[in-house]
């Protein structure tokens, strides 16, 4: 069902735990200068890792497996077979979004048939190599200023945008002896312009309101995955409010 920018909001404002953290903006955004907006890369981890506040080099342990471990490991576990479909609602849910607000986008048949962004490659990769990108999209963290310069005019876009999603499962404690697991997701954006100076970077965490049950280790997965859309409706929902203020 397609959720509206009001429902967004009020979800923005009610019930949720931790939410956003720091601001990187390094110009306001204009959606009269940066649109369309060409959104070329809505991609996540692959599973969901344990969030640990006390790590310094990371801020979750992954315990997945890699390969066709990992692989075999998606067939029976739903926090790893759903991850195509948690990051494609993520990205619909982000279009949406972005529609509802006013800020027009290319259209993501147009992005990815064109031919400059299939000429595209991936530079940074991670260790695994087992990012998932949205349907229909690659997944592009950097590009020089001629590349931007020469995707941006053969889009005819004003701005182009990068999202990265992190899910994370979370334990925290409530009362004397429970424990409960809560959804976490931090979702990471850059916007560029034509030149591919950057104009827009923000990083936001949304924590789901309540949590399933922990039971000496056990607890419902299914449960549990099915949190993750207020956490993707929160952090959207406050970018929407920074693009448009």
């Amino acid at each position: 069902m397609k959720k509206t920018l009001k429902i967004m909001m009020l979800t923005m404002l009610t019930g949720m735990l931790v939410m956003s953290l720091f601001s990187c903006k390094s110009i306001k955004f204009d959606k009269d200068i940066y649109s369309p907006v060409a959104v070329l890369t809505v991609y996540s981890n692959p599973s969901l890792p344990w969030y640990d506040p006390q790590a310094k080099s990371s801020n979750a342990v992954d315990d997945s497996l890699p390969g066709s471990l990992l692989k075999k490991a998606n067939q029976e576990n739903p926090e790893l077979y759903t991850v195509q479909d948690r990051i494609d609602s993520a990205c619909k849910t982000l279009m949406e979004a972005l529609d509802e607000s006013g800020i027009v986008t290319v259209d993501a048949d147009t992005i990815f048939n064109n031919a400059e962004y299939q000429k595209l490659s991936k530079v940074f990769l991670s260790n695994l190599e087992t990012d998932v990108p949205a349907s229909g999209l690659k997944i592009q963290d950097y590009m020089s200023g001629t590349k931007y310069r020469s995707l941006a005019q053969s889009l005819g876009a004003g701005g182009m945008m990068f999202v990265e999603f992190s899910f994370y499962k979370q334990k925290i404690p409530s009362g004397l002896h429970d424990i409960f697991i809560h959804a976490r997701s931090t979702m990471n954006v850059y916007i560029y312009d034509q030149d591919g100076q950057k104009v827009f970077h923000k990083k936001y965490t949304g924590v789901s309101e309540k949590g399933t049950v922990d039971d000496n280790g056990y607890y419902d997965k299914h449960e549990l995955v099915a949190k993750y859309p207020e956490t993707v409706d929160y952090v959207i929902g406050c970018l929407m409010q920074d693009l448009l203020n």
